[in-house]
């Protein structure tokens, strides 16, 4: 559940997006009759947009006024199977795929897209097949995947993805290191 207002917003059993009101739960279509298909992660950002990870449909936000925009593969990620977003600015999106590995999305102040960066496996990852992405108050990211746990250092991924720096230093953790599976 997420409440937003008035509103309670709801993933049902088929992971479509639901809407709850005060005559039942409905499954939501915009203004366009556009709908969520298969809803992974949904969160609201600082400006009352809901942010929405989907597996098929990229990366889902839900405008003030009722209209989807989707973020794709069209636009340059390398999957459209999220499993999570992370938001650390307004301008900056760090995308956890299902099958790709991790995409980095920087924004014009409209929120167009200005460029996306990918780092998989052949970069270091030690899965492509990622969950959840945490920043913690060093400067690091903690990657949960399929295969453990990886630790990337935020300065030294963007250096990466800007071209400044030729690899990624990550560290990872896995069932050898004692992470149980």
């Amino acid at each position: 559940y997420l409440f937003v207002g008035s509103f309670r917003w709801v993933k049902e059993k088929d992971n479509a997006l639901y809407i709850k009101k005060q005559t039942g739960i409905e499954r939501y279509t915009d203004m366009n009759g556009i709908s969520i298909r298969a809803l992974k992660r949904i969160e609201q950002l600082d400006d009352g947009e809901l942010l929405i990870s989907t597996t098929g449909q990229g990366v889902a936000f839900l405008s003030n006024n009722n209209e989807f925009r989707f973020l794709t593969t069209e636009d340059g990620l390398s999957s459209n199977l999220i499993r999570d977003v992370f938001v650390p600015s307004k301008d900056t999106l760090w995308v956890a795929t299902e099958d790709k590995g991790l995409n980095r999305v920087i924004l014009s102040p409209q929120g167009n897209v200005q460029s996306v960066g990918h780092i998989a496996i052949q970069d270091g990852l030690i899965d492509n097949s990622l969950h959840r992405i945490i920043e913690d108050a060093y400067g690091f990211f903690w990657i949960n995947s399929n295969k453990g746990l990886m630790s990337l250092r935020k300065s030294s991924t963007n250096s990466f993805l800007d071209g400044h720096a030729e690899y990624v230093h990550i560290q990872s953790f896995t069932e050898k290191d004692g992470l149980l599976n």
